[in-house]
């Protein structure tokens, strides 16, 4: 994925099983990497999980939002889980890398100079 500065590129709350899922996969026996090529900082959008939210079982998804949408996961659970699962911002350098299994996350808008690549 590549997100160029100053564009935008934000991303929705989701799971990446709840699409593994509607595309077939039924059991979670999987999981993401996510490498950073770029500095993944708050200023350029990095990533952002609800810690321990994997432990809630694959949430439904939705199309989201008003003109272009993003298939997201239903947005009352995510706002359930923001009440007890603890936000966190991903902040990487080039070359590491964060695994998750099908945790909450999101990626937030670029309003930097710094492009966001991983």
């Amino acid at each position: 994925m590549m997100k160029e500065a100053r564009t935008g590129g934000q991303h929705v709350w989701h799971q990446d099983y709840g699409y593994w899922y509607e595309n077939g996969c039924l059991y979670p026996d999987m999981g993401s990497v996510f490498i950073a090529l770029d500095p993944c900082i708050k200023e350029n959008g990095c990533l952002q999980v609800l810690a321990g939210s994997h432990k809630m079982g694959r949430l439904n998804t939705a199309l989201i939002g008003t003109g272009v949408t993003q298939r997201g996961a239903d947005l009352e659970r995510v706002e359930q889980a923001r009440k007890v699962c603890r936000h966190f911002f991903v902040e990487l350098a080039p070359g590491d890398a964060v695994h998750s299994d099908p945790e909450g996350w999101l990626s937030g808008p670029i309003r930097s100079h710094l492009w966001n690549r991983f």
